[in-house]
């Protein structure tokens, strides 16, 4: 961006990330890096590191700017960056929560001071349905479908403790009829969409029966170290995946919680929660998956009225689904969910009956999970 928008040399500007580190000749103006790069051990980095951490330390900045600024909270790069020497320091994100600061007594300002008061002080904090209804992201609507447990799987869960739990709830196969059914109904109008899981072995069986049962064209995406003995997925790998969605060669993707964050899919048109915790920093970065809409941009004389009227006309609209099964722990993490999105003024939630679902299901011919 800052080639491309402002008339700096290239002199000017020192990047210095994991492929390109380099190192800043003559009198530059501007340093682009990431939090990876400069924060952390000191006794792991090499020499050219070493040169690059001193340089950002001692150096009297005009201005730090940090991106995804909820990540600078973390426990890795917060010393680096409150030991910086700066006359401005601003920091902007979209998901302004972190879950280690977060208590359930909270309201939303109260544990934003909290996260962030090291920092400085919180200048604006917009609610999403406000941005939403200014045209600016997507409109988000909003379904919750409530599925029994298989007679089956009630023994099973009955006789499981821990993790095996979250397994079984996930994959009941009620909800993952419920799940079918969604994606059929969205590929019936070429949206594209993603399900977001909590566990690699979910996202395995949720892949395997969405292809059974619509076709091919749905690929997991989570972190590297998830894969185990699946085979790895690099950065690399997961921005071809995200590349050929956003190409249309996907139809979807099933995401782990590693996966979900900063993905750029501006085509996505649903999200489903299938197996999801009831974090705030992860329910808004699920959330914010689907709410990238086309940029309309102010015409010269435009009035503020008549720029809002464009920006609703062209307004992308998505949808976002929690599937919960009945009397496990997901009931109560979807509660947990569903007080984020009050607060960020979406309290509207659409209750859509399973056995409406299943009937669209036969209706367009598509074979149950």
């Amino acid at each position: 961006d800052l080639h491309n928008h402002t008339d700096l040399v290239p002199s000017a500007i020192c990047k210095y990330t994991g492929k390109m580190k380099k190192e800043p000749v003559g009198h530059f103006c501007f340093l682009v890096t990431t939090y990876g790069m400069v924060a952390g051990p000191e006794s792991k980095r090499n020499e050219q590191s070493r040169r690059m951490r001193k340089l950002i330390k001692t150096t009297k900045w005009d201005l730090v700017c940090c991106d995804e600024a909820h990540h600078m909270c973390a426990e890795t790069y917060k010393p680096m960056i409150s030991e910086l020497i700066a006359e401005h320091k601003l920091g902007f994100t979209a998901t302004p929560y972190r879950s280690e600061c977060f208590s359930v007594a909270q309201d939303p300002d109260e544990h934003i001071r909290k996260a962030f008061d090291w920092f400085g002080r919180v200048l604006v904090h917009i609610p999403w349905s406000e941005v939403d209804a200014a045209g600016l992201i997507a409109k988000i609507g909003r379904a919750r479908v409530d599925v029994d447990l298989t007679p089956e799987f009630r023994k099973a869960y009955n006789m499981s403790w821990a993790s095996q739990k979250q397994y079984i709830a996930a994959l009941n196969p009620a909800k993952l009829n419920a799940l079918v059914a969604l994606c059929a109904i969205h590929g019936a109008f070429n949206h594209g969409g993603i399900v977001f899981v909590t566990h690699l072995v979910v996202a395995n069986v949720v892949q395997r029966c969405l292809t059974r049962c619509l076709g091919e064209g749905w690929v997991v995406l989570s972190g590297g170290s998830a894969h185990g003995e699946d085979g790895t997925h690099t950065a690399i790998e997961n921005a071809n995946l995200v590349k050929r969605f956003n190409d249309g060669e996907l139809r979807g993707l099933v995401c782990t919680n590693v996966a979900a964050g900063a993905m750029d899919i501006p085509d996505c048109r649903f999200a489903v929660a299938l197996d999801t915790d009831g974090g705030r920093a992860n329910t808004e970065q699920r959330q914010g998956r689907i709410t990238r809409t086309e940029r309309v941009h102010p015409k010269p004389g435009e009035s503020a009225e008549d720029l809002l009227a464009r920006r609703l006309e062209k307004q992308k609209e998505a949808w976002y689904y929690d599937l919960v099964t009945r009397d496990t722990e997901e009931e109560t993490t979807a509660a947990r969910r569903q007080e984020f999105f009050a607060s960020e003024g979406y309290c509207e939630e659409i209750d859509v009956p399973l056995d409406a679902l299943l009937a669209r299901l036969r209706g367009e011919g598509v074979p149950p999970a």
